[in-house]
């Protein structure tokens, strides 16, 4: 079975049950047949003890194997429920083979996929009861038979047949009758000697109230009756058994009883036998049945049993300790109403689980207090017979301190955030500042011939800062996406050439795309970048070459597999696996590979948020992002994103021509520039005056109003989104009620409102992200109030 924490968590949930209880129980796990039993079990299989345990059936139960196996193999294979009483088997546990009978229900025991994977056998051993009710029954045939044979007897004179001539008090007896008693054969016999040789009762051994003596017999008496005699011969205890009938005179007495009497001592033996057994086992039942009271009313744990539709039958006294809900608040009420609304959905797959004969184990949902409070438990539960028997350990504390412990742990991942943030940022800006003031020193010396270097050096640190800014926010879910349908496997082939030049010759591309891959609803551009970096990553974890493997396939997950990740719902999901050959990650790393600036590359060579983006992007979109990597074997990261609605597909957009450096002129339109910033607002208003525009300005949505709501001409508005006071979004809103045709183009270097731009925008309105180039706001702008896009603006 390999070591105990690699059990499957079915089997380990299993053993944790039975091995407690009183029952007879014995677990079969997987195809061999492991054995698992508990010490309520072992003396059932005798010396087969402990030699059995954990071992395939069948190198312990191997004369009753093909008898056995059959069972087992119906639970196991056909999921079948094998419940019998009285069952008998051939078994050597003392030496010798023996016959011994059992009342049995075999269930099966399944993992989390619904798989029969062990067979749970619940047993009582009944072979006293059933020998017992055997000779019993042997007897009760006997004596019918010996009736019959003293009728025929008495009627042809045989040999146990008498008759009593009341008025007279003395037997006419057969030799039969003269032997059973002891007497010498006479054929006339004193009732006072027959009635000397009856025996005292044993207290222990009443026997039959109905006994009397023959002499004493009436016509009201029963005719059939057992007594205990002393044989006159030999003094030996004997019950006797009278079957006998009246003969009565013209004026109805009673004058003659004649009948046949046997010897019923075995038979006697075996029911008092019988009769101490039942006695024992309602003592053993009693005893148990105390037992499990006491347990149930001393229990901290609460303990519940419901139908399996769920409506509770029976709860201990934990329940109100712990939950405040009496006996009788819960008995006969739905038991999902009393877990959380939150936990709902998800409680009610697991008893349908139940229902169907899986067993639970660790299963863990909140429940309502009824003070309006909630409390986290820990279920096991097993169906048995129509019902289920759960119990449930209260694990909030110990929630509550993991929670702290994650909280902790998030608050060190800020601080190693805002430390990395810190020294980033301050050498972009070292980058920035440096320049600028080089450059305003030349400048002030007339040196302006060699100013390019700098000016290139600034811009190219304030990339650097925006792309840190980006990854910040594809991190933290809050850059603006622009999310729709991607077909996914036609941006995967139009970035084949660009990811094998940039893998390089000892890298080997295999792309396996599924046909029936469905379009995944994310933001087109981001998913390109987080494929590309996943890609370069494979490449350098994979210094001395090797293989790197793109996927896509459709999956479906359920409520069990989406119980333990934030914010990813039931439901279908088209994953993208980047699979490479490299050298794999040790778990310390591995734990950490999500976080920010986390980076295993030399200083200088990353900056450790490509991992972190591309979890956020993910996330954002509604989706996930996972690792599983092990050193030595590699690294899988698969993305996880929710399928499109098929009527929103949409092909790959061809890559956008590089925009010629000249700008485009505009044909004297009027645009407002609303912005707070005065640096931004600024530039733009001085980029629209180079290109012919003639503008109007506001620092804020509230001095925008005025303009808007005036008759002077505006045929596009450019507005920051993040305004204070009335937002950009807002002031949109309140100018289309003035001018309903007005383009708007949103300037954002980050918004909450406009993290999804699908929902954000409406028509004619369109987003462009801070940092932005010059030629790309100017191209953006032209565009809009193009002739073939624009509309009339109301004046």
């Amino acid at each position: 079975m390999g070591p105990q924490a690699d059990w499957p968590a079915a089997l380990r949930g299993a053993i944790d049950l039975i091995l407690p209880s009183q029952a007879q129980i014995v677990l079969f796990w997987g195809p061999q047949f492991v054995a698992f039993y508990n010490d309520a079990y072992a003396p059932t299989i005798g010396a087969k003890h402990p030699a059995a345990m954990g071992r395939p059936a069948v190198e312990h139960w191997g004369e009753l194997w093909d008898d056995l196996h059959s069972l087992l193999h119906r639970v196991l294979a056909r999921g079948e429920t094998v419940a019998a009483r009285d069952r008998p088997f051939q078994i050597n546990r003392h030496g010798h083979l023996e016959q011994v009978f059992f009342d049995i229900s075999y269930s099966p025991i399944r993992e989390a996929d619904a798989r029969v994977a062990g067979v749970l056998c619940v047993v009582s051993e009944t072979t006293d009861r059933v020998r017992a009710a055997q000779a019993l029954a042997a007897s009760e045939v006997h004596l019918r038979e010996l009736h019959e044979q003293g009728r025929m007897a008495q009627e042809a004179g045989g040999v146990n047949v008498f008759q009593l001539d009341i008025q007279r008090d003395c037997v006419y007896a057969s030799p039969g009758f003269c032997r059973l008693f002891g007497l010498p054969e006479q054929a006339v016999i004193p009732s006072s000697q027959i009635e000397a040789l009856r025996a005292p009762h044993d207290p222990l051994d009443p026997g039959d109230e109905m006994s009397t003596h023959v002499e004493r017999l009436s016509g009201d008496a029963p005719l059939v009756v057992e007594f205990p005699i002393l044989r006159a011969n030999d003094g030996a205890r004997r019950w006797v058994a009278r079957r006998a009938e009246i003969v009565r005179d013209e004026q109805g007495r009673p004058v003659l009883m004649r009948g046949v009497v046997q010897d019923v001592t075995e038979r006697h033996a075996s029911r008092r036998a019988l009769e101490a057994l039942n006695a024992t086992l309602e003592q053993r039942v009693e005893q148990r049945t105390r037992e499990r009271d006491r347990l149930w009313r001393l229990a901290t744990d609460v303990m519940v049993i419901t139908r399996l539709d769920g409506r509770v039958e029976a709860v201990n006294p934990a329940w109100h300790a712990l939950l405040g809900w009496s006996e009788d608040e819960m008995v006969g009420r739905p038991i999902l109403e009393l877990v959380a609304p939150e936990d709902r959905q998800f409680s009610a797959v697991q008893l349908d689980r139940m229902a169907e004969g899986q067993v639970l184990t660790r299963f863990e949902n909140r429940w309502l207090h009824k003070d309006g409070s909630q409390r986290t438990l820990s279920w096991s539960a097993v169906p048995h017979e129509g019902f289920i028997h759960a119990v449930g350990r209260d694990v909030t504390a110990a929630r509550e301190s993991e929670q702290r412990l994650r909280h902790s742990q998030k608050m060190e991942a800020i601080g190693q955030l805002t430390g990395g943030i810190a020294h980033d940022f301050n050498n972009m800006l070292q980058g920035i500042t440096g320049a600028l003031e080089v450059m305003r020193r030349r400048v002030a010396k007339g040196q302006v011939d060699d100013l390019q270097r700098f000016m290139d050096s600034a811009t190219q640190s304030a990339s650097r800062a925006a792309s840190l800014v980006q990854r910040l926010l594809a991190f933290s879910r809050r850059q603006s996406l622009d999310l729709r349908a991607v077909d996914v496997n036609a941006l995967i082939g139009s970035m084949e050439e660009l990811m094998t030049r940039t893998l390089g010759e000892q890298i080997r591309l295999q792309l396996h795309l599924a046909e029936d891959a469905r379009a995944a609803f994310g933001d087109e551009s981001q998913l390109e970048s987080a494929i590309l970096n996943l890609a370069i990553n494979a490449r350098d974890a994979m210094p001395h070459g090797g293989e790197l493997h793109l996927s896509t396939s459709n999956v479906q997950l359920g409520e069990a597999e989406v119980r333990h990740i934030d914010g990813l719902r039931p439901g279908p999901y088209l994953a993208i696996a980047v699979r490479d050959t490299g050298t794999g990650m040790p778990a310390d790393v591995l734990a950490q590979a999500f976080d920010p600036f986390f980076t295993t590359k030399p200083l200088g060579q990353g900056t450790g948020l490509g991992l972190s983006m591309i979890y956020g992007f993910a996330q954002q979109a509604g989706g996930h992002a996972r690792i599983d990597s092990a050193p030595g074997q590699g690294t899988t990261v698969t993305l996880l994103l929710p399928h499109a609605p098929e009527a929103d597909a949409l092909p790959v957009a061809p890559a956008t021509p590089a925009q010629p450096s000249a700008l485009p002129q505009g044909q004297g339109e009027v645009v407002l520039v609303v912005e707070d910033d005065p640096g931004v607002r600024l530039l733009v208003l001085e980029l629209l005056h180079e290109m012919g525009y003639a503008t109007l300005q506001a620092a804020d949505g509230r001095a925008a109003l005025p303009i808007l709501r005036s008759d002077t001409r505006i045929d596009l508005l450019v507005s920051d989104v993040g305004l204070p006071g009335v937002n950009g979004r807002q002031l949109a809103e309140i100018a289309r009620l003035h001018r309903p045709e007005l383009r708007v183009l949103f300037m954002t270097g980050y918004s909450e409102y406009a993290t999804h731009r699908a929902q954000f925008l409406g028509p004619g309105m369109e987003m462009i992200s801070k940092p932005f180039r010059v030629d790309e706001i100017a191209h953006r702008i032209r565009d809009m109030l193009s002739p073939a896009r624009a509309i009339s603006a109301t004046r």
